[in-house]
């Protein structure tokens, strides 16, 4: 659903969308009386990139289309399952532009835990 965003970042700022997007999905209800348009351009922190607001806003309005309500009226259980996805790109992001084998980090991990003991 937002791969099509997310593949037009960078991983920095890709993490730097979730981060805003699960803070504006945390505190939905708190800012039900703020527009999405005002938060991103006027309540975010002026350090983000245009690209970063518009992945930001893009996310924010495919959340609401697909969920047909607007971003205060959802329920936890479908901001988790949008976080979850979110969190998915981002993920394979940082394997795209930081490639790490797992299964040596795994074996690495425990050689520490055994000579730790």
């Amino acid at each position: 659903m937002f791969e099509d965003v997310f593949s037009n970042l960078s991983r920095d700022e890709s993490i730097e969308v979730a981060y805003y997007i699960a803070r504006l999905l945390a505190y939905r209800q708190v800012l039900a009386t703020k527009t999405a348009d005002s938060i991103i351009r006027k309540g975010l922190s002026n350090r983000e990139s245009e690209s970063v607001r518009n992945a930001i806003s893009s996310i924010l309005d495919r959340i609401k289309s697909k969920a047909g309500s607007d971003i205060k009226d959802l329920d936890d259980t479908s901001v988790k399952i949008f976080l979850n996805e979110i969190a998915e790109l981002v993920n394979t992001r940082t394997q795209e532009e930081l490639p790490y084998e797992s299964l040596d980090g795994k074996q690495l991990l425990r050689q520490l835990r055994e000579s730790a003991i």
